[in-house]
C-alpha cells in the first residue's frame, strides 16, 4: 500500500480509523477528511511541505449501521475488525510506514477511546508517533 503513494519523502503521516469522528461517532471511510484537514494545519502553520505529508484513513469496516445499509458508502461494508486482528492490522500499517518513510511522525487522530491508550502505549517506544486526543 505504502509503495502506491507517489512522494518517496513524508514528513508526516495522519492516520485515522474513522471511528470517533469529532464526537460524530463512527464515519468509517468518511474519517478521511479529519486526516486531510489535520495535515492542512501543518502545511499552513507547521512548514510542512505538502507533497511530503500523508493522510490515511485505515478501512477496517465499520459499526455504523446506517454506512453499512447506504448503497452509496464507499467504505468497506462489514462489521469493523476488532480485537486481536485489528491490533494486527495496525501492527502491519506501522511496519510499512517505519519500512517506507522511517524518519516520518505519525500522528494517531480521533480512534476511539478504547484503543487510544493501547495504540499509544504499543507503539511510542518504537515509532515517532502520537495521539493529541489523549496526550
Amino acid at each position: 500500500m505504502v509503495y502506491n503513494w507517489p512522494s518517496s519523502q513524508v514528513d508526516a503521516v495522519v492516520v485515522t480509523d474513522g471511528s470517533r469522528v469529532l464526537g460524530m461517532g463512527d464515519l468509517g471511510l468518511g474519517g478521511l477528511g479529519i486526516s486531510i484537514g489535520k495535515l492542512d494545519l501543518y502545511v499552513a502553520a507547521g512548514g510542512f511541505h505538502p507533497r511530503r505529508v500523508l493522510p490515511v484513513v485505515l478501512d477496517i469496516g465499520t459499526a455504523n449501521q446506517k454506512l453499512l445499509a447506504d448503497p452509496k458508502y464507499l467504505g468497506l461494508k462489514q462489521p469493523r475488525l476488532e480485537g486481536e486482528e485489528y491490533y494486527s492490522f495496525i501492527d502491519e500499517f506501522m511496519a510499512a510506514i517505519q519500512l517506507r518513510w522511517p524518519t516520518a511522525l505519525i500522528q494517531f487522530e480521533d480512534f476511539q477511546s478504547k484503543h487510544a491508550a493501547t495504540l499509544l502505549n504499543r507503539y511510542r517506544d518504537e515509532y515517532l508517533m502520537f495521539n493529541d486526543d489523549i496526550q
